[in-house]
């Protein structure tokens, strides 16, 4: 059974973001870097589930924020940035963000790319730089492209031993982009 959240004056929830003391408490502390990514059909609504993280000293990962919007589309990523991140996480530690990195989904590279942009009038993420997550910089440009991925596909499928091997060199580009 599908539900929309509707308001007593007739609106309809659109997209929802939100984050707990802890998260807040944590990026207070370790604001660096923030690395975010979509998670595609987990719920009834069928709506992404996007999850920001951050980096902690000792290399762990802590969440920032969780989001379901509405779409994929370059608005939301923008009202996110611009709006719902700052707001949950009130304070300086948005000043002391130097990196975040995303997905290679191009609306979300779009959205990030004019908001550092006007970062750079505006104090909050004012030294912000971005960068794409490696794996999906990989997945989408050699094993998702259309000039190898039949090539891929049918070297997979001669034995196990190839498609290990082609895992295994996937990994390797993987580890060597980093």
């Amino acid at each position: 059974m599908r539900a929309k959240l509707q308001m007593s004056n007739g609106k309809i929830l659109v997209g929802c973001a939100w984050t707990t003391d802890i998260a807040r408490r944590q990026f207070g502390m370790y604001p660096e870097v923030i690395g975010c990514d979509a998670t595609e059909e987990t719920n009834s609504e069928e709506r992404p589930l996007y999850i920001g993280v951050g980096l902690d000293n000792k290399n762990k990962a802590y969440e920032v924020m969780w989001a379901f919007l509405p779409s994929k589309a370059q608005w939301t990523y923008s009202w996110l940035w611009k709006h719902a991140l700052p707001l949950l996480h009130p304070g300086t530690a948005t000043h002391w963000v130097h990196g975040i990195i995303c997905n290679a989904d191009p609306q979300e590279t779009r959205a990030i790319e004019s908001f550092v942009k006007q970062a750079r009038v505006i104090v909050p993420f004012s030294n912000t730089q971005y960068a794409w997550w490696e794996f999906h910089r990989l997945n989408r440009n050699f094993t998702h492209n259309p000039k190898y991925k039949y090539m891929l596909a049918q070297v997979k499928n001669i034995n196990i031993l190839s498609r290990i091997e082609i895992d295994v060199v996937t990994r390797w580009l993987c580890f060597f982009v980093k």
